[in-house]
């Protein structure tokens, strides 16, 4: 901005002074800045608010189980659980549920405090973050069925080894131990009578196999017993040499040449 102006000098003559006025940029910038900010600042805010806000989340939680060391000490045990899971809804604010994981949270049966063999109703304990928001809204299931028994051990003698998908020909095998020792629960292990070892896979003649497929156990009758995965072989070291099944492939020998004769 330029202003023009008119000064006299000692002999009263009159002369022109310029005088040059600037407008500060600084000045003009700042409004559209302070918008700015406070629009940041409403975001913030905004934002602030919405991680701070009442929210839900459904997670899915694979049950463990808890007090099986102080169960066993009295002679118990427990079974039929297998892997379970929980759908539990979890209830908090935003900012919390974003910063915990699945694995931040535990789904818990304690049975610390079974005391006979029988089928219990346990109930599911969820446990949420420390220091948190978070709390359990919901779960389903609520409760899940745990048997428990006495723990048992006993011997067995009558082993057999069997075949499934192998290589081609026949094959026999023999166990490194004539008798193996197991534990488990008592209804089950009390009804086993026999245990069969499976072997697939390609196998060689005078292989030692130390990895089964299987292992079956049957009552005295041949039923199968649907041990609940609560068997456990004490027994170490066990492996089964194989060996080619010549008595089968000398009968095979002996049909074919009578056949011949025949025709």
């Amino acid at each position: 901005m330029k202003k023009l102006d008119f000064m006299k000098d000692s002999e009263g003559n009159g002369k022109e002074s310029i005088t040059i006025g600037r407008t500060s940029k600084r000045k003009v910038d700042i409004v559209p800045r302070i918008i700015c900010l406070l629009f940041a600042l409403g975001i913030w805010i905004y934002m602030f608010n919405m991680n701070d806000a009442d929210a839900t989340d459904t997670i899915t939680l694979r049950i463990e189980l808890s007090g099986e060391e102080a169960l066993a000490d009295e002679g118990m045990m427990v079974y039929g659980f297998d892997e379970r899971s929980v759908t539990v809804t979890i209830k908090g604010t935003n900012r919390d549920l974003k910063r915990f994981a699945e694995s931040d949270y535990k789904a818990i049966v304690d049975v610390i405090g079974i005391t006979e063999a029988k089928v219990n109703n346990m109930p599911i304990t969820v446990k949420v973050p420390a220091n948190s928001s978070l709390s359990v809204e919901s779960m389903i299931p609520g409760n899940v069925l745990v048997i428990s028994d006495y723990k048992t051990e006993k011997t067995i003698s009558n082993l057999q080894v069997v075949f499934g998908t192998v290589n081609e020909g026949e094959f026999e095998g023999e166990l490194s131990v004539s008798e193996i020792s197991i534990s488990g629960p008592l209804e089950i292990v009390s009804k086993i009578s026999k245990a069969e070892f499976k072997i697939d896979g390609e196998i060689s003649n005078g292989a030692e196999i130390n990895s089964f497929s299987s292992i079956k156990y049957y009552a005295v009758n041949d039923e199968e017993i649907d041990t609940r995965g609560a068997v456990t072989i004490l027994t170490k070291e066990i492996y089964a040499t194989v060996s080619e099944d010549t008595e089968t492939e000398e009968s095979t020998s002996i049909e074919t040449e009578s056949v011949s004769d025949n025709g």
